[in-house]
């Protein structure tokens, strides 16, 4: 269960052990699906064989896809959680894809050449590249929230679930122990107040 809701639970939080551990381990099963595809394409030598392993091939790819996406997105979203952040910021990622895509729609339709196009899209691109830096930094490196906040608890070790939690009773416990030590501080200082008042010399009679 904790490792679904780690590849699959947009809830919660992620530290940088899960955001990591976690994408690499959703690489290393996507490549390894996708390695076992192709070694099985090189393989075939008939054009009706090879449009068929096309054919499954895109059957096979297009969910691996979407799975590959929603993992992925579920470790960044609770990954800005651990930084106290919405996960929403993490559609930051696709504002530029959208000019992107527009700009090379249009470019196609007007016949333009591929250098036209490179220079069209250079800026978009460069704001790609610099919002995965802004991430990679950001989620990849800096700590998250120390103690609770508004996503839950800080996550512990990789598997979710194992959060550090502040109960009811520790938190009684930790107020009793105050009380204790702030009435033991006045009793102190009662008694030495009252040791100072007995040392101070009696007036002489008249």
């Amino acid at each position: 269960m904790d490792i679904l809701r780690l590849f699959f639970s947009f809830k919660g939080r992620s530290n940088r052990l899960q955001y990591w551990g976690g994408g690499l381990a959703v690489n290393i099963v996507s490549w390894t699906v996708m390695s076992m595809m192709s070694g099985v394409l090189v393989q075939i030598k008939s054009s009706s064989d090879v449009l068929g392993s096309l054919a499954g091939l895109g059957l096979v790819l297009v969910p691996l896809s979407l799975l590959t996406w929603w993992c992925t997105q579920a470790l960044q979203i609770k990954r800005m959680h651990d930084r106290g952040r919405s996960g929403w910021m993490s559609l930051l990622m696709f504002a530029p894809l959208i000019p992107i895509i527009a700009t090379l729609v249009n470019l196609g339709a007007a016949s333009a050449d591929p250098q036209t196009a490179t220079v069209a899209i250079a800026p978009y691109v460069g704001l790609f590249l610099l919002i995965g830096f802004g991430f990679f930094i950001d989620l990849g490196c800096l700590p998250g929230v120390s103690g609770p906040n508004r996503f839950g608890d800080p996550p512990v070790g990789f598997l979710p679930g194992r959060e550090t939690k502040t109960d009811a009773k520790t938190l009684s416990t930790k107020a009793a122990d105050s009380g204790r030590l702030h009435g033991a501080e006045v009793a102190l200082a009662r008694a030495i107040e009252e040791s100072l008042k007995g040392n101070q010399p009696k007036p002489a009679p008249n």
